[in-house]
């Protein structure tokens, strides 16, 4: 660029086919800022968790965090069980899901790898998402919370009525 900034961008390439035969290539160059633009405003469960566009290759196109786009992905998995696991998925193209300790938290996370592929590219990409347990049963707990507390109330108010009624029924007659 003129500007001396460095221009980092993802190619995608489509063969043409005619009769059976490859005939060309059709082929877009994406600047990472313009995935960074459409995937910014995607939020899953919660503000806590990150969303990572990884190339087969393991090249990290679209991250959270400005600062890890470019990185490859192996410098997020050191010293996780099943690193070579998420890296030999990426690479194949096939999802992965596993629950670990969050590198960036140190809290349980689960981590799911979805394959993206255009149209007939060899090339495909990965849409990492690592979501914090916690944020994913938090409407489960509160839910769990306010049953209890509903079916706690519901048994004094029953409770009360019952010894209310009792109280009537075997009142002295006078």
């Amino acid at each position: 660029r003129p500007n001396g900034q460095k221009l980092v961008i993802s190619t995608l390439c489509v063969p043409i086919r005619f009769d059976g035969k490859t005939v060309g290539v059709v082929g877009a160059d994406i600047e990472y800022t313009e995935i960074q633009k459409m995937l910014a405003p995607v939020r899953i469960v919660s503000e806590r968790a990150s969303l990572l566009l990884i190339a087969n290759g393991g090249t990290v196109i679209f991250a959270n965090r400005e600062s890890d786009i470019g990185k490859n992905v192996s410098a997020f998995l050191q010293g996780q069980t099943d690193e070579q696991s998420v890296l030999s998925a990426i690479k194949d193209g096939k999802p992965y899901t596993s629950y670990n300790r969050s590198v960036l938290s140190g809290k349980m996370a689960m981590k799911t790898y979805a394959p993206i592929s255009f149209g007939d590219a060899k090339q495909s990409f990965s849409l990492n998402a690592n979501v914090p347990v916690d944020d994913m049963l938090a409407e489960a707990r509160a839910l769990t919370r306010n049953t209890i507390i509903a079916a706690v109330v519901g048994l004094i108010l029953l409770a009360l009525a019952v010894m209310w009624i009792i109280g009537r029924v075997v009142k002295p007659i006078t």
